[in-house]
């Protein structure tokens, strides 16, 4: 398996605003290659568009497609119900109160301007930050990074859709010349 997962760029387009040059520069081209690789069915809302497919899994945030993540390999989802979607982000939003997971929940389409939008609790450097606050709203997207590996959930037409992601996986960096 092979994980794209430009997670500081994340973190720092969400912050700062997105440089989509420099995010382009170094990570254009396996992004290009992850949105031709991974075909599958397309899922949706107003935040994020997340591929799955036999070939693994992709997503991106609308509005910094260029900070997008992707995995290779069999990656498996399930739907899930409102009570397991509203248990998941209490858990998701414990461990992240804990210092002990890095958790972002998108809320609505402008999370960039509105942190109304969002939560963020994340680790940089050692120093721990939160952006945003824990709503009671039924979220458009949350990823989960804890020790034991990743979590993704998803609000689509059909429902919610989660991926639970073992750990251990090589991570791609970025392309460079």
């Amino acid at each position: 398996m092979l994980e794209v997962n430009p997670y500081r760029e994340l973190v720092e387009a969400l912050e700062l605003g997105p440089n989509r040059e420099a995010l382009q520069e170094r990570y254009g081209l396996a992004l290009d290659y992850a949105r031709e690789a991974v075909q599958g069915r397309v899922y949706e809302n107003e935040a994020v568009r997340l591929v799955h497919g036999p070939r693994g899994l992709f997503y991106e945030l609308k509005a910094v497609p260029e900070v997008s993540y992707a995995r290779f390999g069999v990656t498996a989802g399930e739907f899930v119900d409102a009570r397991e979607v509203q248990g998941f982000v209490w858990y998701a939003l414990t461990l992240a109160e804990a210092g002990e997971a890095e958790v972002l929940v998108i809320y609505g389409p402008n999370y960039l301007e509105d942190d109304e939008d969002l939560f963020m609790a994340y680790t940089l450097d050692g120093e721990r930050y939160y952006r945003g606050e824990p709503r009671q709203a039924e979220p458009l997207f949350v990823r989960l990074e804890a020790r034991t590996g990743a979590e993704v959930l998803v609000r689509a037409a059909e429902g919610y859709l989660r991926f639970t992601l073992d750990r251990g996986v090589p991570v791609l960096g970025g392309v460079h010349e």
